[in-house]
């Protein structure tokens, strides 16, 4: 963006005029034609001049793929680590650049249609006038002897702190003025890169920014808003038919820049929208869902988007993207395909929610979006074990309710056999109460459960109800003695008989009193597991 002293609104406003026909001339809007992609939705791309400085200033070194520099800029400028994130210091040196180089492009194109500028093209006071502020504008002076014109360089403290920053850009000053005597026709104009730009250079100005914003003025503009950057990045994670959509909906653009940018940079990879409805994965029951705990219709999709990272200080964005992220089979299981009742469901659903927001309740998605949970909600669910045809809640493993709660209780069971004696009471459990049992309980069991979960249901995929005692003792084995589960488990040994036995025998290895002797039990238990682990 061009800058101007303050004066008369006289030369303000030549200066105007001279510039927009000026670009009129030479082709370039305002708003810069050259970004606008060929196809609606399409990713086009962002000139950047000195791009190859800056982004490298920015912690973007060259070897970085163009098409991944802006996840890794959104990566450095808002990491929680002082030593990655971009500091503030170099973030102002850097848009102070960009913006000088923006400024002297701009002068030049003032002087000259593209910003070539020759010293026999000064025909009148006013081209004269044009080329003197572009000369300026990089250090140098414009001088006149006997009708003749010729340039050299400014030698004052602030020409030379500029003519030194040009060079840094790539702009050699000096160079300029050496050809400009020749009588050469030079285009000013710094060395620019190029990296992706999700929505229209005209969409950036008119929505976003509200005002005109020259293509080559738009990355320095994106760094200097943060929730425009933000924005940015994650209209980049959509596909092409959504950002059509995006486009078409101004009034949304805008609530997703100042309400909810960094919950839609981090969030938005899985939201999709043809046709002017939500795609939603899974199918009419799935929509319905939704469309019960969104409160918007499918068939309304800026409704729909809006609540989605608007609501509950973001965690409905993470949820939403938690669920569309997860496989079939988990999904099925997580969203209650199986569940006959769709008012049922549809609670169960909702409790789910609450389940997974209560996960790290101290957590604000909107001030640290791309933080993870340690016992991922996600991560539980993506990891469960899937077993086609298997019936009941679709899960590999013991599907009983009342089986995982007797494996999450304390201590062991006297009796495994008649601790299940009742196992299929309660039904299979679902998505939310397994959720709540494994993320939401203290800080030491959590990832034991966690451990629970995953590794019985791979060990024992199909346990009969006579298979359940020992499969039992095997989850509550993984609490006092995981490694020698996980062992025997990988040696592909682990049957419910054994489980019984290698747990019992650890276990009265534990009670020997006598230092010693505990110490030489122990070591032939160990052995005697390393030797079947060698043998597999």
């Amino acid at each position: 963006m061009v800058r101007h002293a303050r004066g008369g609104v006289g030369r303000r406003l030549i200066r105007a005029l001279a510039l927009a026909a000026c670009l009129a001339l030479s082709g370039v809007s305002a708003v810069a034609a050259q970004t606008v992609p060929a196809v609606p939705g399409e990713l086009s791309t962002l000139p950047v001049p000195a791009g190859a400085w800056a982004l490298a200033e920015l912690g973007v070194p060259a070897t970085v793929e163009r098409a991944s520099a802006l996840r890794l800029l959104v990566q450095r400028r808002y990491d929680a680590s002082p030593g990655v994130r971009i500091s503030d210091e170099t973030l102002a040196r850097v848009q102070a650049q960009l913006d000088l180089a923006v400024r002297v492009e701009q002068a030049a194109r003032v002087a000259s249609p593209g910003g070539a500028v020759s010293l026999g093209a000064v025909k009148t006071r006013q081209s004269r006038d044009r080329l003197r502020e572009a000369i300026e504008a990089v250090g140098a002076r414009l001088r006149e002897r006997r009708g003749q014109y010729s340039v050299e360089l400014a030698d004052g403290r602030r020409e030379r702190d500029l003519q030194s920053a040009l060079r840094t850009l790539g702009l050699d000053v000096a160079d300029l003025a050496a050809r400009l005597n020749k009588g050469e026709t030079v285009t000013i104009e710094v060395a620019a890169e190029r990296v992706p730009l999700a929505l229209s250079s005209a969409t950036w100005s008119q929505v976003v920014f509200d005002r005109d914003v020259p293509a080559r003025a738009l990355f320095a503009e994106l760094l200097r808003d943060s929730n425009a950057l933000l924005l940015w990045h994650g209209a980049a994670a959509l596909d092409a038919s959504t950002r059509r959509f995006l486009e078409a909906s101004p009034d949304l653009i805008r609530t997703l820049h100042r309400e909810a940018a960094p919950l839609f940079s981090a969030y938005s990879a899985h939201v999709a929208v043809r046709n002017g409805r939500m795609q939603l994965a899974g199918g009419a029951h799935v929509q319905a869902l939704w469309e019960g705990l969104v409160d918007e219709t499918a068939a309304a999709p800026a409704a729909f988007v809006r609540r989605l990272f608007t609501r509950d200080g973001g965690r409905l964005a993470v949820f939403f993207d938690l669920i569309q992220a997860l496989p079939e089979a988990q999904r099925d299981f997580a969203t209650g395909v199986w569940i006959r009742d769709p008012g049922q469901r549809l609670d169960r659903f909702r409790a789910l929610y609450a389940a997974v927001s209560r996960a790290d309740a101290d957590w604000t998605p909107a001030i640290a979006p791309l933080k993870r949970y340690p016992a991922d909600p996600w991560l539980l669910l993506r990891g469960l074990e899937a077993a086609p045809g298997a019936g009941g809640n679709g899960l590999a493993g013991p599907q009983q309710r009342r089986f995982w709660e007797r494996a999450f209780d304390d201590g062991w069971p006297e009796d495994p056999v008649r601790a299940l004696r009742d196992v299929d009471d309660d039904g299979p459990f679902d998505a939310a109460w397994l959720v709540d049992r494994v993320c939401n309980e203290s800080l030491s069991a959590r990832p034991v459960r966690f451990q629970q979960v995953l590794v019985i249901p791979r060990a024992f995929p199909s346990p009969s109800p006579a298979d359940l005692p020992g499969v039992l003792m095997a989850a509550r084995g993984l609490v006092d003695f995981p490694a020698l589960l996980l062992v025997l488990e990988r040696s592909g040994v682990l049957t419910p008989a054994l489980a019984v036995q290698a747990v019992r025998q650890a276990a009265l290895v534990q009670r020997i009193g006598d230092r010693d002797r505990r110490t030489v039990a122990l070591g032939l238990l160990q052995g005697a597991v390393a030797l079947v682990d060698r043998l597999r």
